[in-house]
């Protein structure tokens, strides 16, 4: 059986009658609606620095329901640049995240810490069915199964990563449409991959604060009127290099979904 841990929280009210509603701000923004929040179902795959931020975003919001999936242990190193602290260390981090995010939700919410890789929780019988989900990961394996499962599903997934050096980050979007590419369309070559980025490797919460608040608006436009004209965008911190914010193409040579040949 899967293991999880669920955590359901609940809504905070006003305390008098003149009071703003907790989202009342939010709802006068253009094309948001907390409405369509209440009922969303997020996949997060990952639970480490950049989805940690997605997460508190959507809990903050309100989302009505948010699955997290890690294997892996809070570390020491962690401590600096995401939402786990000293009484976490060693502790599995989708768990650990889940109770976290349950002290700062808004709304009536689920939460729910899956100790898994999404592959492993698939394998034995896991449903990922929800309204979105957002891969945060440091291997392309997972993300090559992202692609493809939830692109099988009819489900957007919001792809998003950093950089080594801690100064560049970005987002993809892969939307639901058939005609809409996949991230395989955009990193081909990452089909037959091992690659998993060195724990090593450096990073800082200034850049997944950027790149998970990118995520964030981009999960509201997949699910309201919140405009957006890209799939794919770039951040970069040092200011030397033009931020990049494009819509990628779908991509005929993609290995997943690219139209099957046929030979006479």
């Amino acid at each position: 059986m899967l293991r999880r841990v669920r955590f359901i929280t609940t809504a905070i009210a006003p305390t008098h009658a003149a009071e703003a509603p907790v989202h009342g701000r939010a709802d006068l923004v253009p094309g948001y609606r907390h409405d369509a929040m209440r009922r969303c179902d997020v996949c997060l795959i990952g639970a480490g620095g950049i989805n940690g931020e997605v997460g508190h975003a959507l809990i903050r919001k309100g989302v009505r329901s948010l699955r997290i999936f890690d294997a892996d242990r809070v570390e020491l190193s962690n401590l600096h640049r995401q939402r786990f602290f000293k009484r976490d260390l060693y502790e599995n981090k989708a768990i650990a995240l889940a109770r976290n995010l349950a002290l700062e939700a808004t709304c009536v919410t689920t939460i729910e810490g899956i100790p898994s890789t999404i592959q492993d929780a698939c394998e034995w019988g896991f449903d990922g069915t929800c309204t979105i989900a957002c891969c945060g990961v440091d291997n392309d394996p997972a993300r090559v199964f992202c692609a493809r499962y939830f692109a099988r599903r009819d489900t957007p997934c919001v792809f998003l990563g950093v950089s080594a050096d801690a100064t560049c980050g970005y987002v993809f979007v892969q939307a639901s449409r058939a005609d809409a590419p996949c991230w395989l369309c955009l990193h081909p070559e990452a089909v037959d991959s091992t690659e998993h980025t060195p724990c090593a490797a450096g990073s800082t919460i200034d850049i997944l604060k950027v790149v998970a608040g990118v995520a964030a608006y981009a999960i509201d436009s997949c699910i309201m009127a919140r405009r957006r004209a890209w799939n794919y965008k770039e951040c970069f911190l040092t200011g030397d290099v033009p931020e990049r914010t494009t819509r990628i193409p779908k991509n005929p040579h993609c290995p997943a979904c690219a139209p099957k040949r046929t030979d006479a």
